[in-house]
């Protein structure tokens, strides 16, 4: 698997640091992309690593934009909830934040290819395609006041083995009532964190929805991956002392031992 950056899409931006930032459309740990920093004498540092569908964003076509503060923020054209593209930012601590997933409706649309433009704590772009008449849409993105998302959802892990809990962590400061949904259904209040233990092998997508006084809605999203057990080594049994054989290695040998037996049979 590629851990650094390949496949740059897009032109890379001079920061007010003097280094170079940019991203990359492949790569990281997961395949699906990375933001990155280049210093003038050379050194690649990956700043973040795309998670892919449900967990976060994938394949970044546009470069990145730095605001006054020195965050950057950028698009993926690809996942996010429901796998349509996310716009994010990544503040000066490399702190990474899921600014918003693409539904594919008539509001946000779909595939943001372009880069973001920030004006204020508000973001602007656009994306490529609509559920309407396929024709894109312009957004608007609200960031809050002094870089306080108006609602942040996170969860402690993103895999996990089955039996184990992981943590979810949300804030919503101006809402008013906020709502659980998808793979949980707790009553909640705007912030707080649940530790969470699944009953199932799966892919788990959380949902949190807030409200604020103006009547304003966000929706906030966050996935966890339940692994299946590995498999267990299992006795051979017999009295030479020979240990254990693992289930893979048992059905080889059950295999082999047929093979010969039809070979004796035409023999």
């Amino acid at each position: 698997m590629r851990t650094g950056a390949c496949a740059v899409a897009a032109g890379l931006l001079l920061a007010a640091d003097g280094n170079f930032y940019g991203t990359a459309y492949q790569g990281g740990t997961s395949g699906f992309g990375t933001v990155f920093r280049i210093s003038p004498a050379g050194s690649l540092t990956v700043l973040h690593a795309f998670a892919g569908p449900s967990f976060g964003g994938a394949f970044p076509l546009a470069g990145v934009t730095q605001d006054a503060a020195g965050n950057f923020y950028g698009t993926t054209e690809f996942g996010g909830y429901l796998n349509q593209g996310t716009a994010w930012r990544i503040n000066t601590a490399g702190q990474f934040s899921l600014l918003h997933a693409f539904t594919g409706g008539a509001l946000d649309g779909y595939k943001p290819y372009a880069n973001l433009l920030v004006v204020g704590s508000d973001i602007y772009g656009v994306t490529f395609a609509d559920s309407t008449a396929a024709a894109g849409a312009i957004f608007k993105l609200d960031q809050g006041t002094n870089g306080v998302l108006p609602v942040e959802f996170s969860v402690s892990v993103t895999d996990i083995a089955y039996g184990a809990s992981a943590t979810l962590t949300w804030s919503s400061p101006t809402a008013t009532t906020c709502a659980a949904g998808g793979a949980w259904s707790d009553t909640i209040g705007n912030s707080g964190t649940l530790a969470v233990t699944p009953t199932a092998v799966g892919i788990y997508t959380y949902t949190l929805t807030c409200t604020d006084g103006a009547g304003v809605v966000r929706t906030a999203t966050a996935a966890l991956q339940v692994n299946a057990p590995a498999l267990q080594p299992v006795d051979a049994g017999g009295s030479g002392g020979g240990g254990a054989l693992s289930v893979p290695a048992l059905l080889l040998l059950g295999a082999l031992r047929l093979r010969k037996k039809k070979s004796q049979e035409s023999a």
